[in-house]
């Protein structure tokens, strides 16, 4: 269907898919106002997850939200005994780290107390997004005052850049400035170490590096800001928001090869996909067709109902 359908139908297509999807993040991140009062710390805490710990990350969040004027290692022990990283099996394996050792013995005035489970998948993680280290991120975002401002500062920047986007350049600033909102953790420990090896590394260890930050851009930031563009519906700040949408890259992951390959194969049509409004329409699509019919394309639904214009997003 894909590799064979116009361009302008496939735009069209992913463009409804990704905006009805900024609609159901919104309406998700919404869901926790009342309980947790900060979107953009869930919407954070989520990223943090990558795809593998998304739901486990959330969950973790909404748990340690009321241990959140603890000290950040505490909070941190708390997490990690939560995920089972005090076990046997990881203490065999970072015993010798006197950090480590440090929150094993806070993780022990905690142990009694703590009825949460949290299942985090460690399947081919690289150390960088290991979820120990995703953890230290949670906590500080966690313990982040600033961030409770970081909505409105969001809308503001929104506002004032409305009259200035005219080419590539005003948007690309437009997304810099955007991304500066998610602050830069720094921490004498973890921006010298992956996880708890005995020796420093030389070079600096990001706690949140510039993929997590696109993520939480898309994931986050762009439905927030959506949703009140939505409700003015101005014809000419929706247009300014689809070139901002359309001018952010998509990356370059697992999970967008995969949709390439399964939606387009060889066909270099695929390119399409290349932008974030395009991928995030992919995902829509695949999250809501193709998770029943993973095994193969016969039988789906979704060519019946895109032919009779069925689809709620269209």
């Amino acid at each position: 269907l894909f590799s064979n359908l116009p361009e302008e139908k496939a735009v069209n297509l992913f463009t409804g898919a990704s905006f009805w999807r900024l609609r159901k993040k919104y309406e998700f991140l919404n869901a926790w106002l009342e309980k947790q009062g900060c979107l953009v710390k869930v919407g954070i805490s989520m990223a943090l997850g990558y795809k593998k710990n998304t739901q486990a990350f959330l969950e973790l969040y909404l748990y340690l939200f009321q241990y959140r004027d603890y000290p950040e290692d505490e909070i941190l022990a708390i997490g990690m005994g939560a995920c089972g990283f005090f076990e046997r099996r990881f203490e065999k394996k970072w015993g010798d780290s006197s950090k480590y050792r440090e929150l094993a013995t806070l993780w022990s005035f905690h142990s009694s107390e703590i009825d949460h489970q949290a299942e985090v998948h460690l399947h081919q993680v690289r150390p960088l997004n290991h979820p120990v280290r995703r953890l230290v991120s949670l906590v500080k975002i966690l313990t982040d005052n600033r961030l409770l401002g970081v909505t409105e500062d969001l809308r503001n920047i929104w506002g004032s850049a409305l009259l200035c986007c005219k080419n590539k350049k005003d948007f690309t600033d437009l997304q810099k400035r955007f991304l500066q909102l998610i602050p830069s953790y720094e921490d004498p420990y973890w921006n010298t170490h992956y996880l708890f090896e005995i020796e420093s590394r030389e070079t600096l260890l990001p706690l949140i590096g510039d993929e997590l930050r696109k993520s939480v851009l898309v994931n986050t930031f762009l439905p927030l800001l959506y949703e009140g563009i939505r409700l003015r519906n101005d014809i000419e700040e929706i247009k300014v928001f689809n070139q901002l949408y359309a001018s952010i890259s998509a990356p370059n992951n697992s999970k967008s090869r995969y949709l390439r390959h399964r939606f387009y194969g060889r066909s270099l049509k695929k390119k399409i996909l290349d932008r974030s409004i395009m991928e995030q329409g992919a995902y829509q699509i695949h999250r809501d067709f193709c998770v029943r019919y993973e095994a193969s394309c016969e039988g789906c639904p979704f060519v019946e109902n895109y032919q009779s214009s069925t689809l709620a997003y269209l």
